[in-house]
């Protein structure tokens, strides 16, 4: 049996898992909660549209469990870790 571990991903699908101890409970909530954050950082930075290809029509599939957060996408969609590394830099900039 091989384990691989980082991101697999082919054409047709994608999806990670993320430790829940490796998280704050912020990012943790960024995580659970990312389509309200979409929301919030496109009021922000309209720029944030540009990372989400088929964002309407196939969201990430998001599932909390005891001890880490699923996250699965049933086609090659939008990057969600572009998306949060866009949102962390407009965090970053808007915040003094």
């Amino acid at each position: 049996m091989k384990i691989r571990i980082g991101f697999v991903s082919n054409s047709s699908s994608s999806s990670f898992v993320v430790f829940k101890d490796s998280l704050t409970k912020e990012q943790q909530d960024m995580i659970l909660k990312y389509q309200e954050w979409v929301g919030f950082f496109i009021s922000i930075d309209d720029s944030v549209k540009e990372l989400l290809e088929y964002y309407d029509t196939d969201p990430w599939r998001i599932i909390e469990y005891d001890e880490f957060i699923f996250c699965e996408t049933s086609m090659d969609n939008f990057s969600i870790i572009k998306l949060y590394k866009k949102c962390y830099k407009i965090i970053k900039n808007n915040i003094k």
